[in-house]
């Protein structure tokens, strides 16, 4: 990408060093990754900044016309910039003599008649005064035209083609896209006193050009509004030629027109941040037969500059068209990326070419394929898919809960299914990267797991326990060592996890708790459900069980008393202010006067409860950790407490 209006570039000069320098770089876009990078040039550049047209041949750019930035000054030279060489090339001087009219606004394609390339340049609009003589049949209005000039590369001469047919008015500010190496259509633009939605097929020889115009027949046809100043690209798929056109002014939409068939077909799913723009860069990738990714850079929005990079994802299949996303930049690269990755996870192997490693890192810790550990140094990171599976059998010592087990089933047959590839690695990378409680692997130690099919973890609720996760292909069993009022959180932590693993593998939900049943080694009591699946015996669950599922053990979520607030925060009571805060209560009114800080404290907590808003032991600690320096003692001292026997008794045993 080259040129365009953009706000350092200097006002009210033809040329100097500084717009020579900021016009001799060009920006490179990376499609396979999505990433821009500034290349310098050598040669002249164009002095046509902005208001050019372009096109391409092979491995060259043409450049034509254009608006200087000053004055009246306007352009009709050409320019070649070779994308190997990063090399400019004047193939043809801006002229008052001969040539087309020094102007902006046009549009250029490139054409091949008999083996030989050429150019086509249509419209634009310029100055009414110092221009070139006007070309043969060609219509002059409010300094617009409607001149069709060939550019024959082989002898570097613009001739003037015979016109048949209908001829557009004097029009600028429209779309002229190739079809095929010898037609091309134009839409839209500003000619005369109005905007335009007529569509125009042009056919070329090397002498002639034959024009058929079609209009909106009105009805119940569907036909996209008048506009100037949009974009359109071309796209090919089974069903035809097709011509995408976004944006523009005064209208802001999606179009999609059946260019065989002559049919349009408005695209209602993509977003105005796509769609509100004028003077829009567009191009178009076909990854694919079916997989087409339009790129949308630039333009201009209620007068405003706009500097960022759309992707629009467009799948073609069985003669329809689908929006499949529409992403940022940063969401571009993240998919190549995850594309990448899933490539490599499939094949073994990742394509560094178009992925940099340090994207992939990135992305990986994005995706929770690996993690960074606090306790290792930076620039290490915890992979537990290259752990190596367990051997010897693996088994836990009896805890005082009964292990839960999660079990993959078919939704419709009931059918049970192996434990789906992947997830139980990526399971476990999602439980040590959530926030809520700090969950770290657990000491290399005698008892503890490390595969990548067993994983032994510790977690810090209100004090450290011990989980152990165990994939058995056909289930994966989830043991823990605490006290069994918090076996409903590591349940909760454990399905968030799972389900995040899920979503991002693009894998269904289909999976319930069960337990081992009693009677049969195969089969299993299914939670809710009355029977079990194989034996077809009652799947009553026992206390040892059914603790899993008690939420009401969770003293965290319980609603605390003032006394037991008062007592635990009272080393802190001239903090008030900060607690109060936090807690979203009132103490603006509270006096700041000395021997009254203890006072106040307990008016903030008798405050909090009342408001019945967030009221919990969580948030109390939430506090605490929001200010570690402040009241580290404090939530030391709420953790011993939440874990005694009295708080169980104050919080959990009652009716």
């Amino acid at each position: 990408m080259w040129g365009g209006l953009h706000d350092d570039l200097p006002e009210l000069v033809h040329n100097n060093e500084k717009k020579k320098s900021m016009c001799s770089v060009v920006e490179v876009c990376h499609v396979p990754t999505g990433e821009w990078v500034q290349k310098p040039t050598t040669g002249d550049p164009p002095l046509g900044v902005w208001g050019y047209a372009a096109a391409v041949i092979r491995n060259e750019i043409f450049f034509f016309g254009g608006y200087c930035g000053h004055d009246q000054c306007y352009h009709n030279s050409l320019y070649s910039f070779n994308v190997d060489t990063f090399n400019w090339k004047e193939l043809s001087p801006t002229s008052s003599h001969y040539g087309p009219m020094m102007k902006t606004g046009s549009s250029m394609i490139a054409i091949k008649v008999k083996d030989e390339d050429y150019l086509v340049v249509i419209g634009g609009g310029g100055s009414s005064s110092n221009n070139n003589p006007p070309q043969p049949g060609a219509q002059y209005s409010d300094r617009r035209c409607n001149e069709i000039h060939l550019y024959r590369l082989k002898t570097g001469k613009w001739t003037s083609p015979t016109v048949t047919g209908d001829r557009p008015p004097p029009i600028n500010s429209f779309t002229l896209t190739s079809i095929t190496t010898t037609t091309a259509i134009l839409f839209g633009g500003y000619d005369v006193d109005e905007w335009s939605n007529d569509v125009y097929v042009f056919e070329f020889t090397d002498t002639s050009v034959k024009c058929t115009k079609f209009s909106n027949p009105g009805g119940s046809v569907q036909w996209p509004k008048e506009r100037s100043s949009h974009s359109s690209v071309l796209i090919n798929c089974s069903s035809g030629p097709h011509l995408l056109v976004v944006g523009g002014f005064p209208t802001s939409d999606c179009w999609l027109l059946n260019i065989n068939k002559m049919e349009w077909k408005e695209l209602t799913n993509i977003p105005d941040s796509v769609t509100d723009r004028m003077y829009p860069s567009l191009s178009v990738w076909n990854e694919t037969q079916t997989t087409h990714w339009i790129i949308e850079f630039g333009g201009m929005r209620d007068g405003s500059l706009i500097s960022d990079t759309r992707f629009i994802e467009i799948i073609s299949s069985t003669g329809d068209f689908v929006v499949q996303s529409v992403l940022d930049i940063n969401e571009y690269q993240k998919r190549r990326i995850q594309d990448a990755v899933g490539k490599w996870m499939e094949e073994g192997s990742v394509d560094l070419t178009v992925t940099r490693l340090c994207d992939l890192i990135r992305l990986l810790l994005h995706l929770n394929i690996i993690t960074e550990l606090e306790d290792e140094p930076k620039g290490h990171y915890f992979i537990p898919y290259v752990l190596p599976s367990y051997i010897e059998p693996v088994s836990i010592k009896e805890t005082n809960a009964k292990p839960l087990l999660i079990v993959w089933r078919e939704e419709e047959s009931e059918e049970i299914l192996p434990v789906p590839t992947g997830l139980f690695p990526l399971t476990i990378v999602h439980l040590l990267n959530q926030k809520e409680y700090v969950t770290k692997i657990s000491p290399s130690a005698p008892g503890y797991y490390k595969f990548r099919d067993a994983m032994s973890l510790k977690i810090m609720i209100t004090s450290k326990h011990s989980f152990h996760l165990i994939n058995r292909y056909t289930h994966i069993e989830v043991y823990f060592t605490g006290p069994t009022r918090r076996c409903p959180l590591v349940r909760k932590l454990l399905t968030t996890a799972i389900n995040n693993s899920s979503d991002a593998m693009h894998l269904k939900r289909n999976y319930v708790n069960a337990f081992a049943c009693p009677y049969n080694e195969s089969c299993y009591c299914i939670v809710n459900e009355d029977d079990c699946t194989v034996c077809g015996k009652s799947s009553d669950i026992s206390s040892d069980y059914s603790t899993w599922f008690d939420d009401a053990q969770d003293i965290l979520d319980k609603k605390p008393k003032l006394t037991d607030l008062h007592r635990l925060f009272d080393s802190s009571a001239g903090d008030y202010m900060i607690i109060g805060a936090a807690l979203k209560v009132k103490v603006d009114d509270l006096p700041p006067t000395p021997g009254t800080a203890t006072n106040n404290l307990l008016i903030v907590f008798k405050r909090w409860i009342e408001s019945n808003k967030g009221v919990s032991w969580r948030n109390a600690l939430r506090v605490c950790k929001d200010y570690p320096d402040k009241f580290g003692r404090v939530m030391a001292d709420v953790d011993k407490f939440l874990e005694s026997d009295r708080a169980c008794k104050e919080y959990l045993l009652v009716n």
